[in-house]
């Protein structure tokens, strides 16, 4: 009832067989089922599916097909998914008994009858095909190809594993075996000649016998992966005869025209042949450039032998995203850009471009790069504009020795919008390009492919464009974690993708109207007309200004900037905590959840913060070649059924400025007024508490996922940066969470004492952000 626009649910089904007092499971048909799959195979058992009475009555009726023997309820279903949306419930509804030799009662695979039937009710399912029906089916095939071929990659790989481990546990048996002989036979001798103690010898037994442990331990392990091995392969030969099932079916030979050319029709309608010609005279262009007419009809016959892979590479559109920077789609106006290293350019852009700084201390590496931004080409001047501080480590001289033009304004002047707008007061280029003390162009031409960039979609209303990050090699795993999910959200990871105004909700605007002053490119007189404001997250503020008045603005993944950093769980706990206050104060549609109990809320931080400082203990001593993602999966499965309380212990998370700020708000004193955790909670304390503990797991899980694409069996370095991510995953949802407690309590605090806590402790966290 809750979904009126589904004409069907269905459940799952428990198909067993054997004896009736104790069956054996035979399958369980309790999985999402969807039209396409269902054309070519049923997965509804007709005993769990309930259907709306008012769609089967609808003009033309729908009936089960008396004329069909066998496959009528398979029949009835496609007829009814033609009308609307089958939904299913999570779980087993019925039980299927199946006689051990009759089975459902369909005749035998292969059998003579069982090939009329499908024959009788393959002319029904020709009938009814429409050409999105085989589209359909082609896309179900190739991406059933993509996951065999997947599954039989990650299967050759983990042989490929086993053998060399196998290997490796022979030799060191044997070395072992040679090494406890030796030993013993040593001992044995000595043992001879010089009466050596007894207690002596029965220590090297006792040797023995810890090796012989382990090398038994190294023949169960090999038996285990032999076993895993065999049933890898019982599962490729599985999948490899369900799929020569479905190449050998008449459905399949009969469509096979059809197949071709529908996929021509996709072809021809997605643009592929114009995308083919425009990228096909781009590459060529490059080619000649490169290697001279000479070289590039010497290259014609390697060019024919490898045509279809040439014709795949250069008629494939760029991914950019729509409205939701989650979902991808193409468009075929734009190729895909790349970095103009590759192509390299004779041109030179007749533009000056005024690179804006702000700096503090920016040590010997402002010197690097200023000296690359001095060393970009095919620009036709580069103008370098630094704004410091007060620098005490010889920022300013440096700048000026370098050729830099610099401008000093007081530290109590500075903010991040302050500063580059003076910046770009004594500018003088056509362009600004604003960016940050540490970062660091990739190659001579980036410049100019963020130039280019503007310059190609001037006319789509594009005004700005920032590019992506790569992580320099000693940035921490948090902040990877970070970026990583940062421009997946922007739709930039991988592609290049231009923002506009696509509504006013938070969502819309973040992801479509963010630039970052990492790197940002603005024609100057675009800029004096807004310019920035505010004393935080002033690039987001001036994209979203840019795309409400109609602007489009890009986020480059084509060209990037390296940039990272490497920062204590303290400063994630505080600039969380300011995030919150800024999107809360910026959007009016940013949920702000109350806070029912702030006792249970420290409540949660108590309990959380105790059991890392346990399991932290227990990271460090994981072995090395142990997967820490595995460990954190565990982990989080045992999180999400905690007790409710537990006794308080110490808290030593092994961040000195968390645990001493984790020891304040859980400690009441008169100096320091905070609500400590109730002794006895009640209801809404837990509540609270399980809000706080909720939302810590929610965020390790995310950096899990991530941290599992990247990291496999651990050494102690992998082991201390997924435990230094645990702190700072901590440290950054406290920050949060602690944000939306002083928003829900700043005017709602039961008492003065409450209210001089919430006041002091966003003032302690606010400073210096």
């Amino acid at each position: 009832m809750s979904q009126p626009d589904a004409v069907a649910a269905y459940a799952g089904v428990r198909c067993v067989t054997g004896d009736r007092d104790a069956p054996r499971e035979l399958m369980d048909f309790d999985a999402d089922v969807q039209p396409v799959s269902m054309q070519l195979q049923n997965r509804l058992p007709i005993h769990a599916v309930m259907f709306r009475l008012a769609a089967v009555r609808a003009e033309p009726r729908l009936r089960f097909d008396e004329a069909l023997d066998h496959f009528e309820d398979w029949d009835f279903w496609l007829r009814l998914m033609a009308r609307g949306r089958f939904v299913r419930v999570p779980g087993i509804s019925a039980i299927y008994w199946l006689d051990e030799q009759a089975g459902s009662g369909h005749a035998a695979e292969g059998s003579v009858r069982r090939q009329h039937m499908l024959a009788q009710f393959s002319q029904r399912q020709l009938a009814r095909w429409s050409a999105d029906n085989v589209v359909q089916l082609i896309v179900a095939n190739a991406e059933s190809t993509r996951h065999r071929n997947q599954v039989e990659q990650s299967l050759t790989g983990e042989l490929a594993d086993l053998r060399a481990h196998a290997d490796r546990v022979g030799r060191a048996l044997e070395a072992a075996t040679q090494q406890v002989t030796r030993l013993e036979g040593q001992h044995l001798r000595d043992l001879d000649q010089h009466r050596i103690d007894q207690n002596h010898l029965a220590a090297l037994r006792q040797e023995r016998a810890a090796q012989q442990i382990a090398l038994d331990a190294y023949r169960r392990e090999a038996e285990l992966l032999a076993t895993v091995r065999l049933d890898h392969l019982q599962q490729i030969n599985s999948l490899n005869a369900r799929i020569a099932a479905i190449h050998a079916s008449s459905s399949w030979r009969l469509t096979r025209p059809w197949r071709a050319a529908g996929r021509l029709v996709t072809w021809l309608r997605a643009g592929r042949l114009t995308l083919l010609l425009r990228n096909g005279v781009l590459a060529s262009r490059a080619q000649l450039r490169r290697k001279g007419w000479i070289g590039f009809v010497r290259q014609w016959p390697r060019y024919l032998r490898e045509l279809d892979r040439h014709v795949g590479v250069l008629s494939v559109p760029v991914a950019v995203p729509s409205v939701n920077p989650f979902a991808m789609t193409t468009r075929p106006s734009a190729p895909v850009r790349l970095h103009p290293e590759i192509n390299g350019t004779d041109e030179v852009i007749a533009a000056m471009v005024s690179v804006v700084i702000p700096t503090l201390n920016g040590g010997s590496e402002l010197g690097y790069l200023i000296r690359k931004l001095q060393g970009q080409r095919a620009v036709r001047e580069v103008e370098i504009v630094i704004v410091d501080s007060g620098s005490t480590d010889g920022t300013p001289a440096l700048a000026r020795a370098a050729g830099a033009r610099v401008v000093e304004i007081p530290p109590a002047e500075f903010s991040h919008s302050h500063a580059r707008n003076v910046g770009a007061d004594h500018a003088s280029g056509d362009h600004l390009l604003f960016m940050v003390q540490d970062a660091y162009p990739v190659g001579e031409l980036w410049l100019y492919g963020m130039l280019r960039y503007l310059s190609d979609y001037q006319e789509e209303g594009v005004v700005a464009a920032s590019c992506a990050e790569y992580c320099r090699s000693d940035s921490d795993a948090m902040y990877d974690s970070m970026v990583n999910t940062h421009y997946r959200f922007l739709g930039c990871l991988e592609f290049d993708r231009i923002g506009r105004h696509a509504g006013d909700d938070h969502m819309s605007l973040r992801s479509m109207g963010q630039l970052s002053d990492v790197a940002c490119l603005i024609p100057r007189e675009v800029f004096l007309r807004y310019r920035y404001r505010g004393d935080y997250a002033e690039d987001l503020d001036l994209g979203m200004r840019l795309i409400r008045d109609g602007h489009h603005i890009a986020m480059l993944a084509s060209v990037k900037v390296i940039h990272s950093h490497n920062r204590p769980a303290w400063y994630y706990l505080k600039r969380s905590f300011v995030d919150v206050i800024f999107l809360v104060g910026l959007f009016d549609d940013f949920h702000c959840p109350p806070c029912t109990s702030v006792p249970g809320f420290l409540l949660g931080v108590q309990h959380v913060a105790q059991r890392l400082t346990v399991w932290l203990d227990d990271l460090a001593g994981l072995p090395d070649g142990a997967s820490v993602s595995d460990e954190f999966s565990r982990w989080i499965t045992a999180a999400r059924h905690w007790p409710a309380v537990e006794p308080r212990s110490g808290i030593a998370l092994g961040d000195a400025r968390v645990d001493a700020f984790v020891g304040e708000l859980l400690d009441s004193t008169a100096a320091h007024p905070a609500p400590a955790p109730p002794a006895l909670p009640d209801r809404a304390d837990l509540q609270e508490a399980r809000q706080f503990v909720d939302a810590f797991i929610a965020r390790l899980d995310h950096f899990n996922q991530y941290a599992s694409t990247v990291f496999g069996g651990g050494d102690a370095r992998v082991r201390s940066e997924m435990a230094d991510a645990v702190r700072k995953t901590f440290a950054a949802t406290l920050g949060s969470m602690l944000a939306y407690v002083y928003l829900d309590r700043q005017q709602a605090a039961d008492t003065d004492a409450e209210r001089q806590w919430i006041t002091a402790l966003f003032r302690q966290l606010k400073a210096g952000v």
